[in-house]
């Protein structure tokens, strides 16, 4: 996992690199795109040689990754490498699916997906009438996690909140590097399994 501290070398380097899902650089396709916090905010996107780079703020803390970012890139920036959110977004999304988002079920209602998930599952806890009981998640999880190890892919579960109170997602993840083939040999569980589901 990479530091803060880290940033501006990996960046130059245009290495791949997580800070535990808060700031995170891949190559996707051509294109090598970091962003802050999850795919809707796309700090820097490196195509066809050259920098694109987010002008909008969006809160303290994607300020400072902005900053380490641009330390990476280095130099001074010209106007035209300048680009809203809503222009990296339409950018890096033509470049197929990202691995990580924000699931919209209706207006108020939905889930962050972290970097590298490649399943998620919902999870009700342990109650008698619970309809995704912790212990058979786990053990679907568990599963996956053992193929993907077979495989030689590392991997480690997250935890998220949703909208409902009542009920948590676990996550499956894994690094940029092997992102791709964990989601062709994970999803290929789904069918066989009753709780797990895509991670999009």
């Amino acid at each position: 996992m990479a530091t803060l501290q880290k940033v501006p070398g990996l960046v130059a380097a245009r290495q791949e690199f997580d800070c535990n899902g808060t700031l995170f650089g891949y190559t996707k396709g051509d294109l090598y795109i970091v962003y802050s916090y999850g795919t809707h905010f796309p700090v820097a996107v490196f195509k066809d040689g050259g920098w694109l780079v987010n002008k909008d703020k969006y809160s303290r803390t994607t300020s400072k990754h902005q900053s380490k970012v641009r330390q990476g890139i280095g130099g001074p920036l010209n106007p035209e490498q300048f680009r809203t959110t809503e222009e990296l977004v339409e950018i890096t999304s033509a470049s197929g699916r990202q691995p990580a988002s924000y699931h919209k079920i209706d207006g108020w209602r939905g889930y962050q997906i972290p970097f590298g998930a490649v399943i998620g599952a919902s999870d009700t806890g342990t109650w008698s009438d619970s309809p995704c009981p912790s212990d058979k998640v786990e053990a679907e999880i568990k599963q996956v996690q053992a193929e993907l190890r077979k495989q030689g892919i590392r991997s480690r579960q997250k935890t998220g909140q949703t909208s409902n109170v009542f009920c948590g997602k676990r996550w499956l993840c894994v690094g940029p590097k092997d992102w791709d083939r964990a989601v062709e040999i994970a999803e290929s569980f789904i069918p066989r399994f009753r709780f797990i589901h895509d991670a999009t």
